[in-house]
């Protein structure tokens, strides 16, 4: 499987430099290519392995948090339609990933997509999910709707979180077809439109259950920061936990091999 790489970020230039070298380490094979803002330094993402910078500068900084799925259409559109890859995964700034791509992801088909947390939106809703509950209940709705005159779907529909997650260049190509609304978010409408189009949805295995703190502790979308010496413990660890987020310590290529180089 042709694998590629597209790196979100839109601050921290010397985080993400260090998280760009660590991947091209692991990954010689897979292009990389950027996606953010025009910030300070950007240039030298260039350097460390991005192979171009789409900037995404005209759209709030909300609308960027909620909305990644629609500016990774764009830049498909703009410049991803044209480059070799059968699998794009979409690795955050803060996204430490310690291990090859293919290790990590060896398991999920190359017509499938691969979400973290996948959850039914039943249970989902049973366990409050904002994006389907509350004020955000009328968007979900309405965009349940909108699939269903767009495809005639409605049936059974699933709820991820966004980090980690790799997406089938067939399924980019059915996506940026699409004028996609801006009804609830990325974690909501990439599942329900992936089942529409006919697509299998399959579990990355980074976040297994929400809410577990044995979990959080690792790998979370709430923003509560991993604490470097966890990393550390893992990675000194044979077959210990390879993927963690949020990580915002500058733990880069070199930490991050010599930690995986003491592994007992």
């Amino acid at each position: 499987m042709r694998r590629a790489i597209l790196f979100r970020f839109h601050k921290n230039p010397e985080l993400c430099k260090e998280r760009v070298r660590l991947l091209k380490e692991l990954n010689p094979e897979a292009s990389i290519y950027g996606l953010g803002e025009n910030i300070n330094r950007s240039e030298e993402l260039k350097e460390a392995g991005l192979e171009h910078i789409h900037a995404v500068d005209d759209k709030s900084s909300e609308w960027k948090w909620m909305n990644g799925d629609l500016a990774i259409r764009d830049w498909f559109a703009d410049r991803g339609r044209n480059k070799d890859f059968d699998m794009l995964h979409i690795v955050e700034w803060d996204l430490l990933l310690a291990a090859p791509l293919d290790e990590i992801y060896g398991h999920i088909s190359e017509s499938s997509l691969g979400l973290s947390g996948l959850k039914s939106i039943d249970e989902a809703e049973n366990y409050g999910w904002s994006w389907i509950t509350g004020e955000y209940r009328d968007e979900w709705n309405k965009l349940r709707e909108w699939v269903r005159n767009q495809t005639g779907y409605s049936e059974e529909s699933f709820g991820c979180i966004f980090p980690g997650c790799c997406l089938p260049r067939s399924f980019l190509e059915d996506y940026s077809d699409l004028d996609i609304p801006t009804y609830s978010n990325d974690e909501a409408r990439v599942p329900l439109i992936a089942k529409a189009l006919g697509y299998k949805l399959e579990r990355t295995g980074l976040y297994p259950e929400w809410g577990e703190t044995s979990i959080n502790r690792y790998f979370n979308a709430t923003g509560d920061v991993i604490n470097p010496e966890d990393v550390r413990r893992k990675l000194e660890k044979t077959g210990g936990r390879r993927a963690f987020h949020p990580v915002r310590d500058k733990i880069g290529k070199d930490r991050a091999m010599k930690w995986k180089e003491q592994a007992i």
